[in-house]
């Protein structure tokens, strides 16, 4: 952590300003260098959740998405995909294929 930010609040807030909503958080820039000033920005906690190393990401026609926004977009459910692509499915199929017993 920066030594400033750990020794007076008001640096902290002097560099980042007021946390936007109640709903932001902060992010590394980079996440192999610390939190200071020059690395942190504030966003969105729905937006920091995307950006997590474990987070799985799917390219179909050009487009590539994390399976989350892919399960949103499509009306699968996260573990549906998941399961079909473990399985071996092509990530088309995966994402395109309708559910047994729904009209497609």
């Amino acid at each position: 952590m920066f030594d400033p930010w750990i020794n007076s609040f008001e640096t902290f807030l002097k560099d980042m300003g007021k946390k936007p909503t109640p709903s932001h958080s902060i992010e590394r820039i980079d996440v192999n260098k610390g939190y200071e000033p020059n690395n942190c920005k504030w966003i969105q906690m729905a937006e920091q959740a995307k950006n997590k190393r474990s987070n799985v990401t799917l390219s179909l026609h050009g487009r590539s998405m994390i399976l989350a926004d892919w399960a949103k977009e499509t009306g699968i459910s996260e573990a549906t995909i998941s399961a079909r692509i473990r399985y071996g499915w092509s990530v088309e199929d995966a994402l395109t294929k309708p559910l047994r017993g729904h009209p497609s």
